[in-house]
C-alpha cells in the first residue's frame, strides 16, 4: 500500500502539518511584534519588543515540538496505519 509506513508519505505529511504550524507561529510572532510597535508608537524601545516576542516564540516552538510528537504518534500509530491484510494483497506498483 502507497500508505505504508515504509514509504515514508506519512511521515512527510506529519512533517508538512507541523511546518505549518511552525511556520504560523513564527507569522504570528512577527505579526504581534508589528502591532506591538504600531500602537506604542514613537519612543518605543524595538529591540525590547523584539526580544519579547522572540522569547514568546522560542516558548511556543518548545511547546509545539511536544504537541507535533504526540500528533506524529497518534497519526502514524492510529490515524494513518492500514493493517496488513485490509485492502487484500498489495501491488508491487506504487503510484507516481
Amino acid at each position: 500500500l502507497w500508505m505504508a509506513r515504509d514509504s515514508g508519505v506519512p511521515q512527510q505529511l506529519c512533517a508538512a502539518v507541523t511546518e505549518a504550524v511552525d511556520s504560523a507561529l513564527r507569522s504570528s510572532a512577527a505579526g504581534l511584534a508589528e502591532e506591538i510597535r504600531r500602537r506604542a508608537g514613537p519612543g518605543i524601545d524595538e529591540a525590547e519588543v523584539g526580544q519579547r516576542c522572540s522569547n514568546l516564540l522560542t516558548r511556543l516552538l518548545e511547546q509545539s515540538s511536544v504537541r507535533s510528537q504526540r500528533f506524529e504518534a497518534l497519526t502514524l500509530g492510529y490515524l494513518l496505519r492500514v493493517p496488513d491484510g485490509t485492502l487484500g494483497d498489495g501491488l508491487a506498483v506504487r503510484p507516481g
